[in-house]
């Protein structure tokens, strides 16, 4: 459960002969509802790559009190939901992230 703010996941991925049309990647939504907003996405990830890491950041608001950390095909249709092949994941990890230097919080 995070509470809100800026956040970056990251970790390392290795996979091997991945075959889907649009790759699998890690999604961040909220837990509140069934099918909660998502907040963000990991880069997607098919093929055959060795260790790399990746990172993507996304923002917790103030109404998301828990949240959902899901690996997912990212299939739009039935026939992109065929996948074969493996996928490694290491070091996962959520952190704050730092502020960009040209973000400004909000003055009420």
């Amino acid at each position: 459960m995070l509470p809100p703010g800026a956040y970056q996941l990251s970790g390392s991925v290795r996979t091997q002969n991945l075959k889907n049309e649009r790759g699998v990647l890690w999604q961040v939504s909220c837990a509140e509802k069934r099918k909660g907003p998502v907040l963000g996405e990991s880069p997607a990830f098919k093929g055959t790559v060795d260790w790399q890491q990746f990172e993507s950041r996304f923002e917790v608001p103030h109404d998301c009190r828990a949240q959902w950390l899901t690996l997912i095909l990212a299939a739009r249709v039935a026939l992109e939901e065929q996948v074969a092949g493996v996928a490694w994941f290491d070091n996962l990890e959520v952190t704050r992230a730092e502020r960009e230097p040209n973000e400004t919080s909000a003055v009420n």
